[in-house]
């Protein structure tokens, strides 16, 4: 069974000392900073035309941090719940899902050309090709882009060599982000997703079965932040009970 979306996402502010900004992004935290700063705000208006009817939910403009890094909406959204004949009769819980447009980006198959906000990848960014194992992903291949391409990270190679990456700027207050959180600061109607969070990335490694080895290191964790949760109950005609359907608002008290 998945783990809950409830247990993988950011969970914000928590403590006095995450009012400031240099104890966020694994200073003094030990889990990612994420929280709206302004507007985000999602409201919903029941569509009942037809059997199996899509929902929208609208969100406004507003800005968040994302994994202690502050990224902008600049104007009104929509994000579509599907509602299909595979739906179930009943309460079904649709999560608005806001995830951050990482700079390092994780891929399985396909090398990026974009930023999860639409925003084509620039020279600097990195993408790590790695194999899903379903909770989580395992990074084995790093790559830098340079000159409009992906090189893969050699060692001694004074462009790409992972080891002597400083953080891609622009980097937290204090400089102590880890090398795999960077966040563009622009949020798309992408960046919103239903019921998708980011995947725990951990780096890889060469041991052979038969010997012990340590733990596997985090690239970097979920940085997610759940913004709303739709909940849409299905008559057994398909159509859609208002009456037992709703919006639940998270999240949404402002921290700086």
């Amino acid at each position: 069974m998945a783990t809950p979306i409830e247990l993988q996402v950011a969970p914000g502010f928590r403590y006095l000392k995450d009012l400031y900004p240099e104890s966020r992004g694994m200073g003094l935290n030990y889990y990612p900073y994420s929280s709206i700063y302004s507007g985000l705000v999602p409201s919903w208006t029941a569509n009942t035309t037809g059997t199996n009817p899509d929902q929208t939910v609208s969100i406004t403009a507003g800005s968040a941090y994302l994994d202690s890094q502050l990224s902008t909406l600049a104007a009104n959204i929509s994000v579509t719940v599907d509602i299909t004949a595979d739906t179930p009769a009943g309460d079904n819980f649709f999560y608005i899902i806001l995830n951050p447009s990482r700079r390092v980006i994780p891929y399985v198959t396909t090398q990026p050309t974009t930023l999860l906000n639409g925003v084509a990848v620039a020279d600097g960014d990195w993408a790590v090709k790695c194999a899903d194992l379903d909770e989580y992903l395992i990074a084995n291949t790093f790559y830098k882009r340079v000159a409009g391409a992906w090189q893969q990270s050699v060692s001694g190679d004074p462009v790409n060599d992972l080891i002597f990456q400083a953080p891609i700027v622009p980097s937290q207050t204090g400089k102590n982000r880890h090398w795999g959180n960077q966040v563009s600061p622009t949020i798309a109607a992408s960046n919103f997703q239903v019921n998708i969070v980011e995947k725990r990335v951990y780096i890889g490694n060469v041991y052979p079965p038969y010997v012990n080895s340590n733990s596997l290191a985090l690239l970097r964790d979920c940085a997610s932040l759940h913004i709303a949760t739709l909940v849409a109950h299905i008559k057994s005609d398909r159509t859609l009970d208002t009456a037992k359907s709703y919006l639940e608002v998270v999240n949404n008290v402002k921290n700086p």
